[in-house]
């Protein structure tokens, strides 16, 4: 599997029949995140352009979550600690049916 590194956005698109699931995104074809060794903690962003608010967490390659989930409004942000910088995680999602654009910074 691909990893990406942070500071990158996606669009994410949730139709009307998954809505109520959780979904990984992806970035470029990868939905593995590989944190930076010097960095801790990252900024999640909402676009104000996405679709509404949507709910997300981390989870690491196991499924278990490393980031209990929260709500992310359409235009705000939301910082991410993260206490093992040495560990890949998948960003999920839910979210009613639309476009999302997120930024991980």
């Amino acid at each position: 599997n691909q990893t990406i590194s942070p500071d990158q956005s996606t669009v994410l698109t949730v139709s009307q029949h998954a809505s109520a699931r959780w979904h990984t995104a992806s970035w470029n074809g990868s939905s593995l995140i590989r944190p930076s060794l010097l960095k801790s903690s990252y900024v999640l962003t909402n676009d104000d352009g996405s679709q509404g608010d949507i709910e997300i967490r981390l989870v690491n390659l196991n499924g278990k979550t490393v980031q209990a989930p929260f709500i992310l409004k359409a235009g705000k942000s939301h910082k991410v600690i993260l206490t093992n910088r040495n560990q890949q995680f998948k960003l999920q999602f839910k979210a009613r049916s639309g476009q999302y654009i997120i930024n991980l910074q």
